[in-house]
C-alpha cells in the first residue's frame, strides 16, 4: 500500500507512459494530411516561417473548416523537424493521463489509478493511432480533449474542493484560454461547455452557493470561440444543404451504434454508481460522476448533426466515461469495496501489458513500409522515374496511425493524399498498390 501512495512511483509512472508514447511517435511517419498542412492554404507555398501560418489559417477558414487553433498547432509542427511534435505530443499524451487521474482521484494518492487510467485509454479508446500518434489527428483530437479538460479545472476543484481562482492575472488569462479552449473542437469543445454549464448549476443548486459570475464568464468567452469555428465561411458553405429529418434519425442511430461500441465502460459505470451509492460516497463526486456522464454522451450524440462520423470523432466520449468510472472507482477504493476496484483495475492492467507490446510491433511494421516507400520514391527520382506505384502498408490494429487511413488512392493519382504527397516529393503522381 505504501507504494501504491508514493510521490516518486507516479512520477516514475508517468515517466514510462510518456516514454512509450515518445517511441510510439518516433515509429510514426508523417501521412495523408499532414502533406496538405505543409504549404500555405493561402499561397500553395511551403510554409518555412512563422508569419507565414496566419494568411494560411485565415484561407483555412475560408475553404477547409473552422478548427482555426487545432490547424495553428498542426502548420507550426509540419514547419518543424518532427522531433519537437515527438516531445510535445509525448507530454500532452501524459498531461492528459494526469488530468484524468486529477478529476477522478481522492485526496490519497493513487497509483494504481493511474495505471488502470492509461490502461482504459490505451484499450478502449478507437482508432488509437489516428488521434494519439498522427500529427495532424493528435493536433484536431487529442489536444483537443486536453484543452477541455484544462477549461474544467477551476469549475471541478470549486465544486469538490471548493478552491478558487485568487489570482486577478491568472483569472483573466483563464477567461482568455477558454475563448480558445472553445473554439478547438466541434463536439468535445460543446461537450466541454455542457459539463462546466452543469457544475455551474450544481454549485447554485446542490451546494447554495452565489451565483458565479466569473464562471459563466468563463462559460460565455468559451461559446463566443465555438461560434468563431462554427461561423467559419467554410462551415457555413458545408451546411448549405440542410439535413433532412431522416439524415438526422440516420446519424443518431449511427451515433447510437457508435456509443455501443464502448459499452462496456457505460455498464461499468452503472455497476459502480450502484456500488458507490450503497456504501454512501460523497454526493458531489457522485454527482460530477454522473455530469461527465451526461458530457460523454452531449459528445457523442452531437455527431448527429454531422455529414459523418469517424471512429476519432468518439474519443471525447470515450475519455469522459473513463474519467467518470475513475470518479466512482477511486471513491470505492477508500472503501470495504477495496477488493473489487483492486481486481477491476488489475484486469485493465493484465489486457494492457498484452496490447502494449502488439500495438508497438503493429506501429514498427506500418512504419518500416512507409519508410521503405520515401526511399524508393527517392529512388526512382534519381532515375528520373516520376511516375511511381507503392506498397500500402497493411496495419493490422487500430495503435497504427494510418490503420483506417487512406494511406493513397489506388484508383487515380489526382485525389487528396497522392497529389499532396506527390507535390512533397517533388514527382508527377503517386499511386498505391495492394
Amino acid at each position: 500500500m505504501r507504494i501504491n501512495r508514493s510521490s516518486k512511483v507516479s512520477c516514475f509512472i508517468f515517466f514510462l507512459i510518456f516514454s512509450l508514447l515518445f517511441v510510439c511517435n518516433m515509429l510514426t511517419q508523417k501521412i495523408v494530411d499532414d502533406f496538405a498542412y505543409m504549404y500555405s492554404w493561402d499561397t500553395g507555398e511551403k510554409i518555412t516561417s512563422f508569419i507565414q501560418i496566419f494568411p494560411s489559417i485565415a484561407a483555412h477558414a475560408e475553404k477547409m473548416n473552422g478548427r482555426l487553433v487545432a490547424h495553428f498547432f498542426v502548420q507550426v509542427f509540419e514547419m518543424l523537424p518532427k522531433v519537437f511534435f515527438n516531445v510535445v505530443n509525448a507530454a500532452l499524451f501524459v498531461l492528459l493521463i494526469y488530468l484524468m487521474y486529477k478529476f477522478s482521484k481522492t485526496e490519497k494518492k493513487n497509483n494504481l489509478l493511474i495505471l488502470g487510467l492509461f490502461g482504459s485509454v490505451w484499450l478502449f479508446v478507437p482508432a488509437f493511432g489516428q488521434v494519439f500518434l498522427w500529427l495532424d489527428g493528435a493536433c484536431n483530437y487529442s489536444w483537443s480533449v486536453v484543452f477541455g479538460l484544462i477549461f474544467l479545472i477551476p469549475f471541478v476543484n470549486e465544486f469538490l474542493y471548493n478552491k478558487q481562482i485568487k489570482n486577478i492575472f491568472l483569472k483573466i488569462l483563464f477567461v482568455i484560454f477558454s475563448f480558445v479552449a472553445g473554439a478547438f473542437s466541434e463536439n468535445v469543445s460543446a461537450a466541454s461547455m455542457f459539463i462546466a454549464g452543469l457544475i455551474v448549476l450544481a454549485l447554485i443548486f446542490v451546494q447554495h452557493k452565489k451565483f458565479p459570475i466569473y464562471y459563466i464568464v468563463c462559460i460565455g468567452f468559451s461559446f463566443l470561440g465555438y461560434l468563431s469555428m462554427v461561423l467559419a465561411p467554410a462551415e457555413r458553405a458545408h451546411k448549405g444543404i440542410e439535413l433532412t429529418l431522416g439524415e438526422l434519425r440516420g446519424n443518431f442511430i449511427e451515433a447510437l451504434e457508435m456509443y455501443k461500441t464502448i459499452d462496456i465502460l457505460l455498464v461499468t459505470f452503472v455497476i459502480l454508481l450502484i456500488v458507490a451509492c450503497a456504501i454512501k460516497v460523497q454526493k458531489e463526486r457522485l454527482i460530477l460522476s454522473v455530469i461527465f456522464v451526461a458530457g460523454s454522451l452531449c459528445s457523442n450524440f452531437l455527431m448527429s448533426a454531422a455529414a459523418y462520423y469517424p471512429e476519432r470523432c468518439l474519443l471525447g466520449s470515450v475519455i469522459m466515461l473513463i474519467i467518470a468510472d475513475g470518479i466512482l472507482l477511486a471513491s470505492t477504493f477508500e472503501e470495504k469495496y477495496q477488493m473489487l476496484s483492486t481486481c477491476l483495475l488489475s484486469i485493465i492492467l493484465l489486457y494492457t501489458a498484452y496490447y502494449v507490446p502488439i500495438a508497438v510491433n503493429d506501429i514498427y511494421v506500418s512504419n518500416a513500409v512507409i519508410k521503405s516507400n520515401e526511399q524508393y520514391i527517392y529512388q526512382c527520382k534519381d532515375q528520373g522515374n516520376l511516375d511511381i506505384t507503392v506498397p500500402m502498408p497493411k496495419p493490422k490494429t487500430k495503435y497504427s496511425a494510418v490503420y483506417g487511413l487512406r494511406y493513397l488512392s489506388a484508383d487515380t493519382p489526382d485525389t487528396w493524399p497522392n497529389v499532396h504527397m506527390s507535390r512533397y516529393y517533388e514527382v508527377n503522381t503517386i499511386l498505391g498498390e495492394w
